[in-house]
């Protein structure tokens, strides 16, 4: 890891456990056309809410936005009222220390408000405000002449290198003008930039480097410890860019204060959020319903075109697959749905090869190595690139599952094993004396099962009467992933 993304890291890490001196404690959004009536308890640091295309994130947002200060002279929200017009919205706010409520209601040409004091707040939709910055230039004759009369500003060599890291090129030299009482802007930026081997402005510029530009550029004029409502930073954006600019974000928190609500359908957007800060939109027909901290695979499925897998666990063998995948859809169901499975060919020993011989790759999923029980005092110690883990008990999964199966009342253990009573004693009489290894292989043919089936079947008994190991265990997993 390099020094910058240990630095970022560290804001990350800032950002989500700070104290914020202004912060939105929660919202309540009723009445709207296109969200049903929502109730929100907004985390401290960065919130997303996020959803496909069409759902209301937008209608959500400008509602927040609305509802905290004047949006008279934003241009991009004065078009935008006829979407939340009737609507009402009520916040419980903080700021140096005191908490008060301030309520909204919109009307078709006004606003009631009902609690004047508000938190400084501002919105930006970087994609839209680098579009309406470039068409005032663009056919611009008398545009030259209003240069003339502002000093431009150079970036400084630490700023230069932010924005270089942001927009994935090294800038020599990048000079800002800030225009005012010219266009649709109180205040708005021209560019000029050097890179190796060229020099051009904001006409010339790709929609994702003036978006990402004018984006950092209105951040950091904002007041330190205020909200900034972001719609779709990823708009025109690469995903190595989107990555990039959400680090930025994390530093405006971590260093500021300051506090971001992001309306996002970028899965890289999401990649450093916890889940319990997001909010998913989804359409239900008629109003969007907001579902507050999903699960990962709900977020997967709706912006990132299926479930994602995190995670690679490499087992010893068919059972001890089978005893994690009972044990995690039992004690996480989510973190179940993130996980792929291989079995080793040769065991334990195959296992710590993999982990030794797999360079870690920045971006990927993690590879996880899960040796059975027995082999916990052997490899404890292992010093290895990837983590690893064991299964419950000091046990091989199929010793222990046999042993405890044969610990149960056959009647109880028939029931839960949905066979005949009698056709599971005969069959546990004819596996009496054969190994562990061999064991289910033989009472699954008595009963015409397959192997795997029973095993996983005994896993869930198992895990009944043994919830803790099973959850403490699923923890372990889950730590080894982040």
């Amino acid at each position: 890891m390099n020094l910058r993304a240990a630095k970022f890291n560290d804001f990350w890490r800032t950002a989500f456990a700070r104290k914020y001196p202004q912060r939105v404690q929660s919202i309540a959004l009723t009445d709207a056309k296109a969200v049903a009536d929502s109730h929100l308890i907004f985390p401290a640091g960065i919130v997303a809410l996020v959803g496909g295309n069409g759902v209301g994130k937008s209608t959500f947002a400008h509602a927040i936005a609305e509802g905290l200060f004047d949006t008279s002279t934003t241009p991009d929200l004065t078009t935008q009222h006829a979407r939340i017009s009737g609507s009402r919205i009520k916040f419980a706010l903080t700021k140096n220390g005191v908490s008060f409520s301030r309520q909204v209601s919109f009307e078709a040409s006004d606003r009631g408000i009902d609690g004047a004091e508000t938190l400084t707040c501002n919105w930006l939709d970087p994609s839209l405000f680098a579009t309406k910055c470039r068409q005032q230039v663009h056919g611009d004759e008398a545009f030259e002449e209003i240069l003339d009369g502002v000093t431009p500003l150079d970036l400084s060599d630490e700023e230069l290198a932010l924005a270089s890291y942001i927009v994935g090129k090294q800038y020599i030299r990048c000079q800002v003008w800030e225009i005012s009482e010219y266009g649709p802007f109180d205040l708005w930026p021209y560019f000029r930039v050097a890179t190796r081997g060229a020099n051009y402005s904001s006409e010339s510029m790709g929609q994702g480097e003036l978006a990402l530009l004018s984006a950092i550029w209105a951040i950091n004029r904002y007041p330190d410890n205020s909200v900034v409502i972001l719609e779709e930073p990823e708009t025109h954006v690469s995903s190595r860019s989107q990555s990039s600019f959400m680090d930025f974000l994390a530093k405006g928190c971590a260093e500021r204060g300051l506090s971001f609500v992001v309306t996002t359908h970028s899965s890289t957007i999401l990649q450093k959020i916890p889940m319990d800060h997001l909010f998913l939109i989804v359409s239900n027909g008629q109003k969007s319903e907001v579902i507050p901290s999903p699960r990962f695979h709900q977020v997967a499925a709706l912006v990132g075109g299926g479930v994602a897998y995190r995670s690679l666990v490499v087992v010893e063998d068919e059972a001890a697959k089978a005893l994690c995948e009972a044990i995690l859809e039992f004690a996480d169901p989510d973190l179940a749905r993130q996980v792929i499975y291989s079995v080793a060919r040769d065991g334990e020993s195959e296992i710590v090869r993999i982990l030794k011989a797999m360079p870690p790759v920045a971006g990927w999923g993690k590879l996880v190595g899960c040796f059975d029980g027995d082999q916990r005092q052997r490899h404890a110690a292992l010093a290895l690139p990837w983590p690893h883990i064991f299964l419950p008990s000091e046990q091989a999964p199929d010793r222990l599952l046999r042993d405890w199966l044969l610990g149960l009342d056959t009647t109880d253990a028939a029931s839960n094993l949905s066979v005949d009573h009698n056709d599971l004693v005969v069959a546990l009489a004819v596996a009496d004396g054969i190994d562990h290894h061999d064991w289910f292989r033989t009472v699954a043919q008595n009963l015409h099962q397959e192997v795997l089936v029973l095993v996983k079947a005994a896993a869930k008994l198992w895990i009944r009467d043994n919830e803790a190991l099973a959850k403490q265990f699923a923890g372990e997993l889950k730590n080894s992933m982040s």
